[in-house]
């Protein structure tokens, strides 16, 4: 039976298909709220961080009209007027600090608003961070910044890191300037809900960080994979140095052209979902139990039983009529079941009694064939006393009446059902005896028989009828010598021992043409033109159930020869009647 006809695999794909478009649904509907979900917390968090960019600019323009205050301001423009020494140019100095502490209190993004003169190498600062680290670090890059008073933010690399700086221009001897660290820009972003894993960076168009982040530059640079066509400012990213999957999103500072970004774990904007996010990843499990426990109550119920009446007939089919099912069962299968050992054992009686018959038949049979033999010999054997007393030769024919009554008195006790392979070639022996009589100076015979099979069991008048044959079709020129050789050994070891008969002569061998007509021989067809041959196969082959062969061929150095095989497997030892064994006696 074919796989694919199997009941239990129709009754698996049966429930799939009911489960499966139900399953499938429910993974679609997870997904599809988790991907709304998302969208949704995506857009909320671009729309806040837009917003936090737009106040932050507006602060940041607000700074350069701070600073372009100074410019007509006269504490600014007289704040040399009467040199670095005079009493004046100290309450100036403190007048001005006083307005760059305001403006560093209200300005809360930015991290220093100073006033320079590169004439005078005099630096006045208002810091929200260190104050000595900030005046070292605007001190050393004071004079450079001199150069570049264009009133335009800029990117400007500090000892402590990026800075964004602009100068305005008050006087020839005088610049102001206000410095913003893109940490200190990014921070009030570090205390917004980003969950265990959010980060927040500040980035140039070329994707270089300026702040300090757990994330590398390359990561927060995948954003630039993002479908120009995809609505929104965010992008759903999956890096394998990532611990899970991250949210970039992104806002660009008009004001001083940084990028801020934000990377905000999955499970943080999933995390009012937590019964999809197990349900998608259960679901399956879950589907699986189901099949599972399905199965087994159907294994139990219905495939378990089914399955057991198809081995149980397979059983019978190959003829195990012992085979007999389990009855415990309840309901229609223990009817069926009941039905089927019943039938068995009707099979099995019904079985033993044509095995019976078939036994009794072909017992009758063989006795039959063994009959139908005698006359055969009678006939030529009578042949050859008419010839001799012919040809007056009485003395010979002395000789031969007593191989006659040799050979005769072996066939009076030939109908038992087997003889040790001796006492068949004895018999061969008289035979040729009295063939010998007839010819004494052309015929010869030689046998050879291995001392292990002497005793091994044979039927009667197996041998017999193949040296006759050679001897009337094979001995057709009387005036050439004529030898016959008949050889029985052992070949072969273990259980694929076998003895092997060799009946070989000096003839004229076979014809190819009779060769090829034996070979496809039916000698059930052909029997009435070759009885002798016919006899002796079919006697061999109910003798040992199939297994004898008899092969007919012609001999290498010319003449004919016949080979019966036999198998002898471990019957030799055990003696009774199963194929070839030790005789027990008439």
């Amino acid at each position: 039976m074919k796989w694919y006809h199997s009941v239990r695999l129709k009754i698996i794909l049966g429930f799939a298909i009911v489960i499966v478009p139900i399953v499938v649904f429910l993974f679609y509907n997870n997904m599809y709220s988790i991907r709304i979900v998302r969208e949704q917390i995506s857009s909320n968090y671009d729309n806040l961080l837009q917003q936090y960019v737009q106040s932050t600019d507006q602060m940041l323009n607000e700074t350069s009209l701070f600073l372009y205050r100074f410019v007509n301001d006269p504490d600014f423009t007289t704040l040399y007027a009467f040199g670095t020494s005079s009493n004046e140019y100290y309450l100036t100095k403190i007048r001005i600090m006083s307005k760059l502490t305001s403006g560093i209190g209200y300005f809360n993004v930015t991290s220093s608003i100073f006033i320079y003169s590169p004439v005078y190498k005099d630096l006045l600062l208002a810091s929200s961070d260190d104050h000595n680290r900030q005046t070292r670090n605007i001190t050393l890059m004071a004079d450079a910044l001199a150069q570049n008073g264009d009133g335009r933010w800029q990117l400007v690399q500090t000892p402590d890191g990026y800075a964004m700086v602009i100068i305005a221009s008050i006087s020839s001897e005088l610049i102001a300037g206000v410095l913003v660290h893109p940490d200190k820009l990014i921070a009030p972003l570090r205390n917004w809900n980003l969950g265990p894993g959010g980060e927040v960076a500040a980035m140039d168009n070329s994707h270089t960080l300026l702040s300090n982040t757990r994330i590398s530059a390359d990561i927060w640079g995948r954003y630039a994979e993002k479908n120009p066509t995809q609505k929104g400012n965010y992008l759903l990213i999956d890096d394998e140095r990532l611990s899970e999957k991250m949210l970039l999103v992104k806002a660009d500072s008009l004001a001083t052209g940084l990028r801020l970004m934000l990377a905000i774990p999955e499970t943080t904007i999933l995390r009012g979902l937590p019964f999809f996010q197990k349900a998608i990843y259960v679901t399956p499990f879950g589907v699986l139990i189901v099949l599972f426990i399905y199965f087994l109550i159907l294994q139990r119920i219905l495939v378990g039983p089914f399955s057991a009446l198809v081995k149980g007939m397979r059983r019978i089919g190959q003829g195990k009529l012992d085979t007999r099912l389990p009855t415990a069962r309840k309901g229609e299968f223990a009817y069926v079941m009941a039905v089927f050992n019943d039938m068995a054992d009707q099979i099995r009686s019904l079985k033993i009694n044509v095995y019976e018959e078939k036994l009794r038949v072909q017992q009758a049979e063989y006795k039959h064939l063994q009959v139908q033999i005698n006359p055969h010999f009678y006939m030529n054997s009578l042949n050859i006393v008419y010839n001799l007393a012919v040809l007056k030769d009485y003395q010979t024919l002395k000789k031969l009446a007593l191989h006659l009554a040799d050979y005769f008195r072996f066939t009076v006790h030939s109908n038992r059902p087997h003889i040790t392979l001796d006492e068949e070639l004895q018999h061969v022996a008289n035979y040729m005896e009295i063939q010998r009589l007839r010819y004494p100076d052309n015929l010869v015979f030689d046998i050879s028989v291995s001392d292990e099979l002497k005793a091994a069991a044979i039927p009667p008048l197996t041998i017999q009828p193949f040296a006759e044959n050679a001897v009337i079709h094979g001995f057709k020129n009387r005036n050439q010598p004529f030898h016959l050789y008949i050889q029985a050994q052992i070949t072969g070891q273990g259980q694929e021992r076998e003895a092997r008969i060799s009946i070989r002569d000096t003839g004229v061998g076979f014809s190819a043409e009779w060769l090829d007509e034996f070979a496809g021989a039916d000698w059930r067809i052909i029997q009435d033109e070759h009885v002798g041959i016919w006899n002796v196969i079919r006697r061999l082959s109910i003798f040992t159930d199939d297994q004898a062969k008899v092969v007919l061929q012609n001999a290498e150095g010319g003449g004919a020869e016949v080979l019966i095989i036999l198998p002898l497997e471990s019957r030799l030892e055990k003696g009774g009647e199963d194929h070839v064994q030790r005789s027990t006696g008439g």
